[in-house]
């Protein structure tokens, strides 16, 4: 299932930082990581359970605040269409 692989691939892009994203530019963490969760739902042609959807939204925001991700990494990965579409999105 690929649910697993998109928790797999935002919590290999953390680290050990702990600065916000900025907020000036690019979308918020909050919606970067609901569009995650909208594409692992769409490429499996099925909802998420309530706690996996959870669970995938909850490791991105971290994810995304810790790094913290760019705003063209946000971006990209904000107008990804597809899970696949997310592995060009820059590292960071």
């Amino acid at each position: 299932m690929r649910f697993a692989g998109v928790l797999f691939t935002v919590a290999a892009c953390g680290g050990a930082a702990t600065a916000p994203a900025p907020r000036s530019s690019g979308p918020m963490c909050a919606a970067v990581a609901d569009h995650l969760v909208f594409l692992a739902e769409a490429d499996n042609d099925a909802g998420a359970s309530d706690e996996l959807a959870a669970g995938i939204r909850g490791e991105a925001e971290h994810q995304c605040a810790a790094t913290p991700w760019s705003a063209a990494r946000r971006e990209c990965l904000a107008a990804a269409a597809t899970q696949d579409a997310t592995l060009a999105c820059p590292d960071r």
